[in-house]
């Protein structure tokens, strides 16, 4: 997914607590200030580090199957949990930690199931 300093957004639950700062997948492209920088496959060095705000799960998602003239019903519900991060910043090895940066990160690519905010 694409993110931004200061961007909130959910994720699938991270085993980390509340407050915790956690490091994000794998840095695919970098865009910093129209300087472009993309990975073989990822940018080495690079990564996005965020705060976990809280813990929380999606709302309901109901599943029903039925199958005709068998007298078969069943309904089924899912709520995925999720994690609300703010992303606190984008480090990169050979560049200053204040500039504003975009990131790409691998879920994108492989069809992660981050959500935004």
């Amino acid at each position: 997914m694409r993110v931004e300093t200061g961007q909130v957004l959910d994720v699938d639950r991270l085993p980390a607590e509340r407050g915790a700062e956690v490091v994000l997948g794998r840095v695919l492209m970098l865009v910093d200030a129209g300087e472009i920088t993309c990975g073989t496959p990822v940018v080495e060095g690079a990564q996005v580090v965020a705060k976990v705000l809280s813990h929380g799960r999606q709302r309901k998602v109901t599943v029903g199957k039925f199958r005709p003239k068998k007298h078969y019903h069943r309904k089924v519900g899912h709520r995925q949990p999720l994690s609300r991060v703010r992303i606190e910043r984008i480090d990169t090895p050979d560049r200053d930690a204040s500039a504003s940066r975009t990131a790409v990160d691998a879920d994108d690519v492989t069809g992660g199931t981050g959500r935004g905010a």
